[in-house]
């Protein structure tokens, strides 16, 4: 009993010490851990402050973002309505442009036939000048013609007016011996009705 009463208050007494030094190393141990804690947790905490800063500017920029995203929506939907229309107008303008290609097309078969037939009015407007060159030609000699027998007519008017002035030159000759010639005559009536008047008293 003795022995065993020693030796427990020696293993008492040799025991304390080390627990007393595991005890200090424990709780420095948990200081450290403890001052790691806080300092993790004060920088936690200035981090999550710092995030929360940054959230609050996020979302005022996500407020930002949604508000233009609004504006753009909106433009969206503007340029949506705008392409419609464009859309809209340019099946009009490509049905306009069947219809001009149509008429153009009609046009240029009108243009060719009136090509053709420029060409074939051309040809017969050469033809029809050569034949007024012809014509021309022979109304040259035709007007020269003219002129000679123009001389010629007024040759012969100087002839008629000269043969005219004679025959009334003549007609007056005539006239007076018509003239002279009655009287002759009646001087031969009296003559005979005198030489008659005479027979008669004889």
């Amino acid at each position: 009993m003795a022995l065993v009463r020693r030796s427990g208050s020696r293993f008492s007494a040799n025991i304390w010490p080390g627990f007393v030094d595991a005890m200090t190393a424990i709780l420095l141990v948990l200081m450290f851990v403890l001052s790691i804690f806080m300092i993790v947790q004060s920088m936690l905490r200035d981090r999550i402050t710092y995030q929360n800063s940054e959230l609050v500017f996020l979302n005022s920029e996500l407020s930002r973002v949604k508000n233009e995203l609004g504006l753009e929506k909106s433009k969206l939907a503007q340029l949506d309505a705008q392409y419609e229309q464009k859309l809209y107008e340019l099946v009009q303008v490509e049905e306009r442009l069947k219809i001009q290609t149509a008429n153009y097309k009609e046009l240029d078969l009108r243009y060719s036939k009136k090509n053709s037939l420029l060409q074939t009015a051309n040809s017969d407007m050469d033809r029809l000048n050569s034949q007024l060159l012809l014509l021309a030609n022979e109304l040259g000699n035709e007007q020269l013609k003219f002129l000679e027998l123009n001389e010629k007519y007024q040759e012969k008017e100087l002839q008629l007016e000269m043969t005219s002035t004679v025959s009334k030159e003549r007609l007056e000759l005539l006239s007076a011996l018509r003239s002279s010639f009655d009287l002759a005559q009646e001087k031969i009536v009296d003559f005979e009705q005198q030489v008659a008047s005479l027979l008669s008293k004889r």
